[in-house]
């Protein structure tokens, strides 16, 4: 998992805030899997991820997603930066919110359901 990070971080040329999306969007998956292993009772929201959830392949599967992110917003940057540049913070800020929910989950379930 941190050698596709390290690839995926390297092989990023974008800005700080591309790296940033990369890294919020693996905090994001990271939390995720730990709290549908971990609880019973608990599932993957998001249609276009459930079928990854739970399983190892959801890295891959956010990396590929935020490097199609970057793409489009390097796309768009250059006869729309604001909106490039805003897409992105969304991105991560939805990332990060995220990550934070399920880290909040893992502190107030009850520990009956853990698995």
């Amino acid at each position: 998992m941190k050698t596709l990070l390290c690839i995926a971080l390297l092989g990023c040329h974008g800005s700080k805030l591309h790296k940033l999306q990369i890294v919020s969007g693996q905090f994001d998956a990271a939390t995720t899997y730990y709290t549908l292993t971990q609880y019973r009772y608990t599932r993957e929201m998001n249609p276009l991820y459930r079928p990854f959830a739970g399983n190892a392949t959801a890295f891959p599967a956010m990396l590929a997603a935020d490097y199609l992110a970057v793409r489009i917003e390097n796309h768009i940057k250059p006869k729309h930066p604001r909106i490039a540049k805003a897409l992105a913070i969304m991105d991560i800020t939805s990332h990060v919110v995220c990550g934070i929910h399920n880290i909040e989950l893992d502190r107030s379930l009850p520990e009956w359901t853990r698995k």
